[in-house]
Formats: C-alpha cells, structure tokens, sequence
C-alpha cells in the first residue's frame, strides 16, 4: 500500500497528519479493498440481484431413500479484503475475518446501496473519486480557511443518519468525520450464544461491537497489535470460540482483559487504564432492511472486576449461567442476584440435571455445582 501520509508531532492525545490526493486516496482504497467471490443459496434471493448461474443437484431423501432435486443458486457478491488487519496482527485464519465480513455485510453496510465503496474496488477503481475534496473540503469566511461540515452515515457512525425519515440530517466537522471511517479498525467483533426452548446452545443472528476509548495513543498502538496476536484458533461451531458471549458485555471485558494480559506481559508499573479509558458496547441485529440497536453500554476497565471476568469466562461454561454471573459483576451486586427470578421463568426441563436433559441445563446443573463447591471451600 502506498504512498503513505506523513505523520508527525505524536503524543499521547494525538498526532498530525498531512494528507494529499494521492495519499488519502491510497488509504482509503486499502481500507475498503474488495473482490468478487461466488456464493451459493439454496433459494433464490429476494430483490433486482439475479443469480449468475443456478445449478440442480440431486440428493437421497435418507427416509424415503428416493433421488430429490435440489436448485442452487449462485451469486456473484463483494467480499471486504481486510487485508491491513493482517498488518497489525490479525490472525490469519479464516474463520476470524470470516465474522468480521458477515458484521460489516450484515449490519453496518446491509442495504445494496451502501456498498458502494466495495463495490467500486472490486472493479478495481478507487472507493471515492474525489477523496480529497469529497472527505476533506474547506471553506473560507473573512479570510479563515477551516474544515467545512459533510453528512455523518450510519456506515461510519454506528446510530447516525445521514437522511431520516423526519429529514434531520447528521452532519459533522471534515477532520473529525473523516476518523469515523477507521473505527471498525480498532474494534473487535462478538456474536452471541444463546439458548433455545429445546436446550441447546445456539449462535444468534445479531452482531457485538467492542469499540475502544483511546486515552493514550502511543500506549494503544503498541499494545492493539498484541490484542489481535492474541485472538486464538478454537471454534464454536463456524465461529471463533473467544467470539461467542453470552452477553454483549462480555465483548467489552474481554476486550479489557486481552489489554491487561498485554500490560501484565510487560510488567508495567503503571496503570492499566494508561492505553483505554473504556470500551463501548454496542449490539445490533437485522430486521428486514433496517438494523435495531438492541443495547449500548460503555464500560470502564477495573482490575478486580476483570481477574473476576477472567475466572467466570474460563470456569463457567452455561451460557445462561455465566451471563447472569456477569451482569450482576458488571453491576457491582452479589453474585446470586436475581437467579430466583431466571428460575421463575425458565421452564424445568432446562434447569435440571436428569436423565435425557438438554446440553443446557446439564452445563447449568455442572455450573452451578462448581459455585457452590467453592463457596463450600471456603
């Protein structure tokens, strides 16, 4: 990727950053990169997107054993490269940029028209013609020249808008709205697992954001490329085991906790809280064409309340069990609160532990049998 801009006078608030057309042009064509892929769909999709060919397979009905036919169509979609996450330390197995892509497809970029940026890279032209001008324009009132103000989209500011139905617009200042596009950057992504009436554990449709609060810059690019490093190979189902919570907030400890590993590796005197000042948490699902913004919360990184995460997240693996151990952490109450009111309302044959029971409530059984075996201990 090149050329690069020129940056300077960095300190631990921020940094200087010279840009010109060719510069801002090559960033942003690294960061949107695309290519087409095909992918398969045993229905045909709704909207004008026709598939580029459909095949018919043929099947053996395992009751009847009769031939079925079977139509598959393939669709020729973009796919994001994210190929500078490889740069800082992202891990190279698929599965990892696998959910990073669904998120950004899904969620963030899910209407056909928002895709416009990888779309054009994909037909290897630049994701914005005028990126200069375009992202970065200026005005000029009695002689001082400043930042003009441009549209804010919810692609780039998760809960924006840049035309709503009561037409209210967002708009934002150039410099600032311009570092909106490299959020998805510093974050991580959380898919989570919940479970189902039947018992068994299932991973949702719905998307965790962990955004980061930078305090300290030059703190924050040292430590992020050993927070990525870091992100291991183990799978839950078709998705990255340290992925999958059991609520939103688990997303943000974990990432404060992969922060504390880095400052506890480097055996730090100071303080941790020297690199972020939180980590904000937001949960959203598609719904038809639109995406709901289920939760949002922003939570501030705590020693204690983090060793504690590190113990549940490894011990406890219910997911309604450890959920509950975690919010009443996040919330600083004691650690049995409210599990009279989840008894209340959760069907029998999910909490306990007999003959033929649900995965879930036999892990709930085991969970809740280690708790009390420690409090006994002690």
């Amino acid at each position: 990727m090149g050329p690069l801009p020129e940056v300077s006078d960095q300190t631990s608030l921020g940094c200087k950053i010279t840009f010109t057309s060719e510069t801002i042009q090559a960033i942003f064509d690294e960061l949107y990169a695309a290519t087409w892929v095909e992918n398969p769909d045993k229905k045909k999709r709704q909207g004008k997107k026709q598939p580029i060919r459909v095949e018919e397979n043929v099947e053996i009905d395992p009751e009847t054993q009769r031939e079925i036919k079977k139509k598959v169509y393939w669709y020729r979609d973009e796919q994001p490269c994210l190929n500078f996450l490889g740069a800082l330390g992202f891990p190279e197995d698929g599965r990892w940029l696998d959910l990073r892509r669904d998120a950004l497809l899904r969620v963030i970029r899910q209407r056909y028209l928002q895709r416009g940026v990888y779309l054009k890279r994909c037909d290897n032209g630049h994701a914005f013609e005028n990126t200069l001008s375009d992202l970065l324009p200026v005005s000029q009132k009695r002689g001082v020249v400043a930042f003009g103000k441009v549209p804010i989209p919810g692609t780039i500011m998760i809960g924006a808008q840049a035309h709503s139905a009561e037409k209210v617009r967002f708009y934002g200042p150039a410099d600032q709205t311009l570092l909106l596009h490299f959020w998805q950057v510093a974050s991580l992504v959380y898919v989570p697992q919940i479970i189902d009436r039947d018992g068994k554990a299932q991973l949702d449709n719905s998307f965790v954001f962990a955004i980061p609060e930078v305090c300290h810059l030059s703190n924050f690019i040292g430590d992020y490329p050993y927070v990525l490093g870091e992100l291991g190979p183990e799978l839950i189902g078709y998705r990255p085991a340290e992925a999958v919570v059991s609520i939103p907030e688990e997303g943000g400890l974990d990432y404060m906790s992969l922060l504390l590993a880095r400052v506890q590796k480097k055996a730090k005197q100071t303080a941790f809280f020297d690199s972020v000042s939180a980590v904000e948490v937001v949960h959203l699902r598609r719904k038809g064409n639109n995406v709901a913004m289920l939760s949002s919360h922003r939570l501030e990184p705590d020693d204690d309340m983090l060793q504690d995460f590190k113990y549940i997240r490894r011990t406890y693996k219910s997911p309604m069990f450890r959920a509950h151990m975690i919010r009443n952490l996040v919330a600083g109450r004691p650690w049995f609160t409210g599990f009279a009111d989840l008894a209340a309302v959760t069907p029998a044959k999910l909490l306990m532990n007999r003959s033929g029971a649900p995965w879930g409530a036999r892990q709930l059984s085991r969970d809740a049998s280690k708790k009390f075996r420690v409090l006994q201990d002690d």
